[in-house]
């Protein structure tokens, strides 16, 4: 006669174990605040200097008028004239930047 069939014993999932674990601590399963503090008082006092900066920066945008009403009278025409690779687009970039509040990524000449 046949003998019954002997299958594997079915395993508990891991994760479960410990969290039946610690809540027979009594302890609530998740990560450990210990984990995420820095050993270097200094570093993390840095960071939380950092982050209050930031936090104060962003209360306290800069204000500027940037409305349509305004009235600015058009820009005089003006050459940069130099030799090759003495920062002519520097300069000129750098002119728009704090005049015109933009950004530009390439300077063309007139066509």
């Amino acid at each position: 006669m046949e003998e019954p069939q002997t299958n594997k014993a079915f395993r508990v999932n891991r994760r479960k174990l410990k969290v039946q674990k610690a809540e027979r601590r009594g302890k609530q399963p998740g990560n450990d605040p210990r984990a995420f503090i820095s050993a270097n008082a200094d570093k993390g006092r840095v960071q939380a200097l950092r982050k209050a900066d930031k936090d104060q920066k962003k209360l306290h945008v800069p204000l500027k008028d940037r409305s349509a009403n305004v009235e600015v009278p058009p820009p005089m025409i003006v050459a940069v004239v130099g030799p090759p690779q003495c920062g002519k687009t520097t300069l000129i970039k750098s002119l728009i930047k704090s005049f015109a509040s933009i950004t530009m990524t390439t300077i063309r000449g007139p066509a």
